[in-house]
């Protein structure tokens, strides 16, 4: 029985691998053989690691890629939240401009920054007269000061007031209307 003693093994570059045999005939004329495989590995050897190269890039553009990919991200996040908020302000004005009643909406500072439609028929105010005004500008002085004391204390500390109270309409006549006052403090 012959043995071949010129083997070969074929392995990735990089990785260094030696092979050691061993072989002993047995009383019987049989023969064991023993493979022995030892394998060294240097890190530093690999050009992916010796040169910041993965993928064929150097690290560097890759964290400037994942960079401009985070920054897209967030931009397209930005338009999409963007965009719903827009439909959502829209349909809410669609509403509020078609309902009879009179809707005006304000600033923290109680500067109208929107009217309906119905507010001017009401009111005699055009939109854009109004745009910008304090709500008290409307004021008729029936009440006095201290109901307004109290209905803002309520406003601020409720977050909600309901009640009627008299305003003056563009011509100067009075006129009574129930109000809702939602706040968003």
């Amino acid at each position: 029985m012959g043995i071949n003693k010129t083997s070969k093994l074929i392995y990735l570059s990089y990785i260094s691998l030696e092979v050691y045999t061993n072989f002993r005939i047995l009383p019987n004329d049989t023969m064991e053989l023993s493979w022995y495989i030892v394998s060294s590995f240097n890190l530093e050897s690999l050009s992916i690691v010796r040169e910041n190269i993965i993928f064929g890039m150097k690290f560097q553009d890759i964290l400037m890629i994942a960079g401009i990919c985070i920054l897209m991200f967030i931009i397209v996040l930005i338009y999409y939240i963007s965009v719903r908020d827009k439909e959502q302000l829209n349909i809410t004005n669609r509403i509020a401009d078609n309902i009879n009643d009179a809707v005006i909406i304000t600033d923290r500072t109680t500067k109208i920054i929107y009217a309906n439609y119905a507010f001017e028929k009401i009111t005699g105010y055009k939109k854009e007269e109004v745009l910008g005004l304090k709500t008290n500008y409307f004021k008729s002085d029936k009440q006095s000061p201290e109901f307004y004391k109290e209905m803002w204390k309520n406003i601020i500390q409720n977050g909600y007031w309901q009640g009627e109270l008299w305003d003056k309409k563009k011509d100067g006549m009075l006129y009574p209307k129930k109000i809702k006052y939602l706040c968003n403090l």
